[in-house]
């Protein structure tokens, strides 16, 4: 439902960060070209959709190269460069010391998200609205899961839900990178002031 989801992006002037996993890229290289040429942009989620936190320093560091070279090669077909950080999300939340040490070799940043939707297990598109809505504020990672036809296809909705009552806070979403340019220009107070 790629085609959906950016057309739904685009009616609310919203930029994602599409965290993929390698090993279901085939088939949808065109659309994800189409939405990285829309100003969104693809990070890295491994090859599987398993949890990687056991795995050995070796297999882990092959899987998350695999699965970067799959992003990379979409980047090139979009004629974009490699954004300034590279961004990884652990599968299952779970990330161990040997998954950091080669994270840390390799330039990535873990992400981790204060909005999680929750969609993997519940499938009411209003629930997961009003419970992701509840969790965020300005600067929150929100995090939901592509909707397919016939599998998580309530995430559409959810989706409008939540970009509904983002725009009601005054807020827009929009990628990791521009996130992160957007905290690193916050002035921060010093001693309380």
């Amino acid at each position: 439902m790629m085609s959906q989801v950016q057309d739904l992006l685009a009616s609310f002037s919203a930029h994602a960060t599409f965290f993929l996993i390698s090993d279901y890229i085939a088939g949808h290289e065109d659309s994800l070209v189409a939405m990285l040429q829309a100003g969104h942009e693809v990070a890295n989620h491994g090859c599987s959709d398993r949890s990687y936190a056991q795995y050995s320093e070796q297999n882990f560091e092959t899987a998350l190269l695999e699965a970067e070279r799959c992003c990379c090669m979409l980047r090139h077909k979009a004629a974009l460069q490699l954004p300034p950080k590279r961004w990884f999300r652990a599968p299952h939340g779970r990330l161990s010391g040997t998954m950091q040490r080669v994270l840390h070799r390799h330039g990535f940043t873990n992400v981790i998200c204060d909005g999680y939707a929750n969609d993997p297990w519940i499938s009411d598109a209003d629930f997961i609205v009003e419970h992701t809505l509840s969790q965020v504020t300005d600067g929150s990672i929100i995090v939901i899961h592509m909707p397919e036809h016939g599998f998580r296809d309530h995430n559409l909705g959810a989706m409008h839900g939540i970009l509904m009552g983002l725009r009601q806070r005054g807020l827009v979403p929009v990628t990791m990178t521009e996130l992160d340019a957007l905290a690193s220009r916050w002035d921060l107070p010093l001693n309380g002031s």
